[in-house]
């Protein structure tokens, strides 16, 4: 265990650069005075607690990361100006106030009459989103896991093979709400050898969404596979009007049509003649 911190009595203290500490807990109390000042950034990778007298002022364009609890108590008060993220549980209590212009990220429970912030819950703390190609066959592997929950109802995965029109492949349970690391994984395929982009939507009871950055993995074509497809546009530019000619001898393919801005237009159905 990390060992603690407490800042007493009469002192002032101002942090003006970035700063990160893993004293666990820091404790401010007395009439300590502390300021994060504009442009300031302090992680704190632990608990905070401000007691007694103290006063914790965190500036515009000043920021504080706490990841533990935040522990308000006495007449302890801290006043927010700048950006507050709480990757924990928030307990204000006694005359103990948490107040200010700014708005706080919260990723637990908010108790205690003193907290009077505007507050955005963080429901999903992402730690990584990957894709990777199983070896020796035509599937993909995602892996996902996220450090915290909250009411997370489940998981949207889609695939794209542009970047731009993404189709759903699957839907995974979330944890509901979780303190802990929770892992995921899902295997799409098989799949024709190319290029595929994977996007993860995370969904709450509510029906509130966030949608995290997306992934790329590739599949190499060994040399066993069907051959590729060519497409011929004509004329281009495509003024007024033009036309598309698809050479694709796979049994599975999908065409769209994408405008500048990319979005769907419209898919291409294809039209088989058969030998009779």
């Amino acid at each position: 265990m990390n060992p603690g911190c407490i800042i007493n009595g009469n002192v002032d203290i101002f942090i003006a650069d970035s700063l990160e500490t893993n004293f666990d807990p820091i404790i401010i109390n007395g009439n300590a005075d502390f300021t994060i000042e504009e442009g300031g950034n302090l992680i704190i990778n632990g608990n905070l607690q401000i007691s007694g007298n103290a006063e914790f002022e965190i500036e515009d364009d000043a920021a504080l990361t706490i990841n533990g609890d935040l522990n308000v108590t006495g007449s302890g008060e801290l006043d927010l100006s700048g950006d507050l993220t709480i990757n924990g549980d928030v307990n204000v209590t006694g005359n103990g106030e948490v107040c200010g212009s700014g708005a706080a990220n919260v990723s637990g429970t908010i108790s205690g009459e003193g907290w009077c912030l505007g507050v955005s819950t963080l429901p999903v703390e992402l730690v990584h989103f990957d894709a990777m190609v199983q070896q020796g066959n035509n599937y993909i592997s995602l892996e996902w896991t996220t450090a915290t929950e909250v009411d997370n109802d489940r998981f949207i995965v889609e695939r794209s093979t542009n970047g731009l029109v993404f189709e759903l492949v699957n839907r995974v349970d979330g944890a509901g709400n979780s303190r802990s690391e929770s892992h995921y994984t899902f295997e799409d395929g098989p799949l024709y050898p190319g290029t595929y982009y994977y996007r993860l939507t995370q969904v709450d009871y509510d029906g509130d969404e966030e949608r995290f950055d997306v992934v790329v993995a590739s599949i190499e074509d060994n040399g066993n596979g069907e051959e590729p497809c060519d497409i011929e546009v004509y004329p281009n530019p495509c003024v007024p009007s033009c036309r598309a000619v698809l050479d694709c001898s796979r049994s599975m393919f999908r065409t769209y049509v994408i405008d500048g801005y990319g979005s769907e237009i419209s898919q291409l159905i294809p039209v088989s003649k058969f030998n009779r």
